[in-house]
Parts: structure tokens; C-alpha cells; sequence
């Protein structure tokens, strides 16, 4: 985040609509407040350097995962793991399978992360990339090698896509989620699905559910944005491929006055932590938090709410943080 950004004015902006729940507004307190709980979030080797420790914003024990954005070397997300690790955090670094050279390297790599930082989860990604520099065209192939148990790791973050992916269809997407889903039965090793970010709480209800339909027993991280402005929501937004949400976002954004607020995404959380309570074998866990460089702001709308300092909207489709 930029000094601008942080110096800008809060304003509570509904991004989507959602149909109010039937819980009462201290149940819904409580179900905001208890599936916030179970967040993890993202950081940078970028944004670390700009923090004089994650202690001062982040609970110990959290886990935080390392965006591996094009041209960083790995040695540098190994570090900042490692700096997690001894500040009482869980790092999980992202592994991109299509930048991966080969076998030696992979295998360089998750020896240094799982010895240097004593890691024992990785994100793993296929990246967006149309075509693989190296051995590994999509993560089954990486999953297939067999490096990750050999080194050590004992969960594995999978990539999910409720607005489908900008680099492949939709079919290569439902298929690859099966065999990511029948490889989770054949390994020790944990899996689950944290999700691209989006905008609407509907769309990522619906998908859940359709999981379930198809068969899928993945555990569930639901990936939203942290507070930050509408430029930034945006601009991240068009690189990510989420067509569904850009319209929307775009069409609640309206005026230039709107563009200079920051957007909180209340009613997105609300409505997945509704739908959780009220719905008996639901997949989602919890939120993966996508801050944008703004973790400060993250962690503090975050602390308000584990604080349950949080007034329901008079329409039920979102609240406000005291």
C-alpha cells in the first residue's frame, strides 16, 4: 500500500448484496467473529522488509502464506519464512510450478525451506504463465514427483477458482480439481483449496455447494481482499482474472468520490460466515486475507472484529467495525 492509500478516508462501501441470513444479529456476530478467527493471510518478501516484526500486528501461530511474484528468487521468500518461523508464525511459501526448471531444483528448493525455516506447508500453483519454462506443466506434476513428502511437507495449499482461471477453461479446471480431490486420498499429506480473492459472497457460496454436488471433500480457504482502495481492488483485480467480480466491484465503484475511499469487505465476510453457520458440512474453513501490501490495515479491521467490536447494518447485508 501506498502512504496515500493509508492516508485516505474509511468509508463502509456494500460491494455486493446478499440475501439477509436467518441468524439474529448476535449470532451473526459471533459467526463473523469465529470464522475471521481461523484467517490466514499473505505477505511479501517486499512488504516484510518494510516490518520491523509481524508480532506487533499478526497472533502468533497464524498462518502466513509468501506470494512468489514473478522475478523474486526463492532464496528470498526461504528468508522471510524463516524470519516467520522465529517470530512464532507458520510460513507458507508459494511454489509455482511452471517457473520450476526441474526435479534438482524443486528439490533444492523445498530442502532449503523445509531445513533453513522448518517449514512444513507449501502453496502450491500452477502460475499464470501460458506455457512452462522447465519440467512441470501443471501441479500434479510437481505432487507426482514425490519431493514434497520426501522433504518433509505435510500440507499442501491447492489453488481454487470459483470464477474459473484466465489460462485454462473451465473443463481442464474441473478436471484437474478431481484428481487434485483423488490424490488427497492417496497421500498422507494434507490438502485443501484456498481460493483466488473475489468480491461476492454468492458466487463462492454457490461453488461450495456445487463441490459437495460433484463429490470434492477438499477443505476450503476462502480467499478475500483485505481493506484497500478501489483503485488498488481494481488494478489487482483485472491482473488476477476475476471477470465476475471486476463488474462488480466496477459497478458499485461509481463516482470519483468513491474511488478516493477505502472498501472494506464486510458484507463479502458476512455472508460466507452466515452461510458456514447455517450450512451443516460446508467445506470452507475459514478466509485467506489477500492484503495488497496493506497487512497493517488488514490486521487491525481484523483485530476490531476478533474483539467482536462490529455493528450489523440495518439491511443485514454487511457491518461496520467500532
Amino acid at each position: 500500500m501506498t502512504a496515500t492509500t493509508h492516508d485516505m478516508v474509511s468509508e463502509k462501501v456494500t460491494i455486493s448484496a446478499m440475501p439477509h441470513s436467518t441468524l439474529a444479529a448476535p449470532n451473526l456476530i459471533d459467526a463473523i467473529a469465529d470464522f475471521a478467527s481461523r484467517f490466514s493471510i499473505e505477505t511479501t518478501p517486499k512488504e516484510g522488509a518494510r516490518l520491523a516484526s509481524y508480532a506487533d500486528y499478526l497472533p502468533k501461530g497464524t498462518r502466513v502464506y509468501i506470494a512468489h511474484i514473478a522475478g523474486t528468487p526463492y532464496t528470498d521468500l526461504i528468508a522471510l519464512a524463516t524470519r516467520l518461523r522465529k517470530e512464532g508464525f507458520a510460513p507458507v511459501m508459494h511454489l509455482t510450478a511452471r517457473d520450476m526448471p526441474n526435479k534438482s531444483t524443486l528439490d533444492d528448493v523445498l530442502a532449503r525451506y523445509t531445513g533453513e525455516a522448518g517449514a512444513e506447508e507449501v502453496l502450491l500453483i500452477a502460475g499464470d504463465m501460458p506455457s512452462p519454462t522447465g519440467e512441470f506443466a501443471d501441479t500434479m506434476t510437481i505432487l507426482r514427483t514425490g519431493l514434497l513428502e520426501k522433504r518433509g511437507i505435510k500440507a499442501i495449499g491447492l489453488a481454487g477458482h470459483p470464477e474459473g482461471s484466465k489460462t485454462i477453461g473451465e473443463l481442464r479446471v474441473r478436471e484437474a480439481l478431481k484428481a487434485k480431490n483423488a490424490y488427497a486420498k492417496e497421500t498422507s499429506m494434507k490438502l485443501q483449496l484456498v481460493t483466488q480473492f473475489g468480491f461476492e459472497a454468492a458466487p463462492f457460496i454457490a461453488w461450495e455447494k456445487q463441490l459437495r454436488e460433484e463429490g470434492i471433500t477438499l477443505p476450503v480457504q476462502i480467499g478475500i481482499p483485505g481493506p484497500a482502495s478501489f483503485p488498488t481492488l481494481l488494478r489487482f483485480a483485472a491482473e488476477c482474472g476475476v471477470g465476475a467480480s471486476i463488474r462488480a466491484l466496477r459497478s458499485r465503484a461509481g463516482s470519483f468520490a468513491k474511488l478516493a475511499t477505502v472498501s472494506h469487505p464486510d458484507d463479502v465476510l458476512l455472508g460466507i460466515a452466515a452461510s458456514v453457520r447455517e450450512t451443516p458440512g460446508s467445506l470452507i474453513k475459514g478466509p485467506h486475507f489477500f492484503p495488497f501490501g496493506g497487512l497493517k490495515k488488514t490486521a487491525e479491521w481484523l483485530k476490531a472484529i476478533a474483539a467482536r467490536n462490529i455493528a450489523i447494518n440495518s439491511d443485514g447485508a454487511g457491518f461496520s467495525t467500532r
